[in-house]
């Protein structure tokens, strides 16, 4: 996956690490965060700003992961994937 500026159309972050094809992705509201999901079952949490992984989560399921992102307090984001039920907090 890549990251691109939109203004200025630099590329900012080549982010790799999937070994399947990526099936979804979730910026969190706050955009720090962007979440993908692969056709490996694998959810993969990076920091936008420096294109750093944060997190690898495995969710051990047939089907492929919905993402998203929910505000649970002003200062906590949480992300789920649903269909395996992962959630991460305070990330």
């Amino acid at each position: 996956m890549q990251v691109w500026a939109l203004d200025t159309a630099e590329l900012l972050h080549s982010l790799r690490g999937h070994l399947g094809e990526i099936t979804d992705l979730a910026v969190s509201p706050n955009n720090v965060l962007l979440a993908s999901s692969d056709t490996n079952h694998t959810v993969r949490v990076w920091a936008l700003a420096t294109g750093a992984p944060v997190a690898v989560l495995k969710h051990g399921t047939e089907m492929n992961a919905l993402l998203r992102w929910c505000v649970r307090q002003a200062s906590t984001s949480a992300f789920s994937a649903q269909c395996s039920r992962v959630e991460a907090c305070n990330m």
